[in-house]
């Protein structure tokens, strides 16, 4: 055999040998793909925007089956609500040994998570969130729920496919449901009317939120009517002159867990307005969009929501020490409260105004505050000479953020002292037990 030919099978075996390892590599380059979650969403912990590869050598978990979701409100306006009902995981997992791994990476979450179940599952490392873009369903599109990591876990580098791979499952990463049963009608916002009466009070740290609509408020929406309800905290729609529901609405602080009648607001905290229906026709816990609008559906209307989250703003700080009012700002205080007491008054003869500090308020709050005592002829008669006085305490004044001052007013007391001012401010002073400072 001839030199020539020697170096042709030589070049073609190592040709040969070079094509066998670029197919391995090729090989091993798609085995590593498997489960692949490397964009720049992944690395935040968010659903990958590469396509999921399940591994076929894990168990299948069926998540979307274990959650239940409703749609409700009117088709273009469509809201999903779910639940899960149900551990896909329960059987397939040992628990044990999920807790053992979350102890390991997390114990702080462990514990909490063990705390309140008795046992860690795998959902409790993940959590379900819908997709952008949900909140405005009809009937035909697809409501779409992402399947991320719990934020403690996302903390400390966890990911979904670690969580796959260390317990050889595939779960996906989202679960997909076609939506339908959205009634057609007028759609009825009531967010916009409540907004506009929400009341901010406190301070820091000891913020309250609140909604104060007026007792006889009445207004038109969308063909129908929303009127405050005879108490508190709800209204009723009317259409053609007749109640089609009555509502309930209440103001709830965000958090892991719905705090009712929260009243330590501080600024850039969230809070959330939530509708529920006003009547006993609705079983204990029946709180979806769908079943709220019962009533509404049978007149052609909807509501387009049943809560909404807003943002608490800057209450101010408490002021600890009167020393941070100005002689100003203390006895144009004093004038309003007067003015505001005593527009009521048929008869003021005379009028004198005494201040001083509430000192209990200061020690038991870390507020400052003090008591307005006002005096007057008792207009029992037009010719009274008998002497009056009442007292008010002002507390939780506080320095908002544009300089202006808010503040409390309790009523205290009120007496028939006698005919002179002395008795008058001996009176104060046995009352009190410190020194008033007199301003007429």
């Amino acid at each position: 055999m001839s030199k020539k030919n020697i170096k042709r099978i030589v070049e073609t075996i190592c040709l040969a040998i070079l094509l066998v390892s670029l197919a391995a590599c090729g090989n091993d380059s798609d085995t590593s793909d498997i489960n692949a979650d490397n964009s720049p969403n992944n690395a935040n912990n968010n659903v990958a925007t590469t396509e999921y590869k399940p591994n076929p050598n894990y168990t299948n978990i069926d998540i979307a089956s274990y959650v239940k979701v409703t749609f409700g409100s009117g088709n273009g306006y469509g809201k999903a609500e779910f639940d899960l009902v149900g551990d896909p995981f329960y059987g397939v997992v040992d628990f044990s040994e999920v807790m053992t791994y979350a102890e390991e990476i997390a114990p702080d979450f462990a514990l909490e998570i063990s705390k309140s179940n008795g046992c860690i599952s795998i959902m409790d490392m993940l959590k379900l969130v819908p997709a952008e873009g949900s909140d405005k369903l009809s009937n035909g599109d697809t409501f779409t729920i992402n399947v991320e990591i719990a934020d403690e876990l996302a903390a400390k580098g966890v990911t979904l496919n670690s969580i796959e791979n260390k317990f050889g499952v595939n779960f996906g990463r989202k679960l997909q449901y076609p939506v339908s049963g959205l009634v057609d009608g007028t759609p009825i916002d009531v967010f916009p009317i409540l907004e506009q009466y929400i009341v901010y009070s406190g301070a820091n740290g000891k913020g309250k939120v609140e909604i104060d609509l007026p007792d006889d408020f009445y207004c038109e929406i969308n063909g129908c009517y929303f009127k405050q309800g005879s108490s508190l905290d709800y209204f009723t729609i009317i259409y053609n002159n007749e109640s089609i529901g009555s509502y309930n609405y209440e103001v709830y602080k965000t958090d892991k867990y719905m705090v009712k009648d929260y009243n330590k607001y501080t600024a850039g905290d969230e809070f959330v307005i939530k509708i529920s229906r006003n009547d006993y026709g609705l079983k204990e816990g029946d709180t979806y969009i769908d079943e709220i609008n019962t009533l509404l559906y049978e007149h052609g209307f909807f509501l387009t929501d049943i809560s909404k989250t807003y943002t608490a703003p800057d209450f101010g700080e408490y002021v600890t020490s009167l020393d941070e009012i100005s002689d100003t700002e203390l006895n144009e205080m004093c004038t309003e409260i007067v003015s505001q007491k005593l527009s009521e008054r048929e008869s003021v003869n005379k009028l004198n105004i005494y201040t001083g500090h509430l000192k209990p308020t200061v020690e038991a709050n870390g507020q400052s505050g003090f008591v307005l005592v006002i005096s007057f002829y008792c207009p029992r008669t037009s010719s009274s000479t008998k002497r009056c006085y009442e007292s008010y305490g002002i507390d939780e004044i506080t320095r908002k953020p544009d300089g202006t001052l808010d503040y409390s007013v309790s009523m205290g007391s009120f007496y028939n002292v006698g005919n002179t001012e002395e008795e008058l401010e001996n009176k104060i002073f046995d009352d009190y037990y410190y020194d008033f400072t007199k301003i007429s």
